[in-house]
This record gives structure tokens, C-alpha cells and sequence, in this order.
């Protein structure tokens, strides 16, 4: 009877952790800046891109800008889970 109390209770407790962890839900998205500072790259480039799998490898859609000349680009996109 007492292993039988004591596997009731572990169940309970367990549950209520479960239900207080899942009653947080995380982001589908966020908004990234990406930020590259290119003052001392000293061979000619063009406009950096940002690659990788959270925008399908696609550079062209995600080219950085320099604004204000510092030769500091930065481009912001939006990261899916």
C-alpha cells in the first residue's frame, strides 16, 4: 500500500511539473540583425550576404547594407523556428 501511495503521488507531482512547463510556449519567429564590421578586410568585395539553412541558402535575399558608410553592414531577417 505504501509503494502504491508513493507511485501516486511521484505521478501527481510529475504532472503538475508537466503542465507548469508546457504553459509556456515558445516563439515561432524572431527578428535577427546580423552584423559584419569589414573595416579591416582589405581585398574588394561587394555586398555581404548572410547564408544558411534558416533561409534556404538564399544570400541574394538576405544582402547586408551600409547605410551610414562605417563599413559596418547589417541586414535584418526574420528566423523561423
Amino acid at each position: 500500500m505504501k509503494k502504491l501511495i508513493t507511485t501516486i503521488t511521484f505521478f501527481v507531482t510529475f504532472l503538475s511539473f508537466s503542465f507548469v512547463s508546457s504553459a509556456q510556449t515558445p516563439a515561432d519567429s524572431a527578428n535577427v540583425t546580423f552584423q559584419v564590421d569589414m573595416n579591416g578586410v582589405s581585398s574588394s568585395f561587394t555586398t555581404p550576404e548572410v547564408n544558411g539553412t534558416f533561409n534556404n541558402w538564399c544570400g541574394n535575399c538576405w544582402a547586408m547594407s551600409d547605410n551610414d558608410s562605417d563599413n559596418v553592414w547589417q541586414v535584418t531577417g526574420k528566423v523561423l523556428k
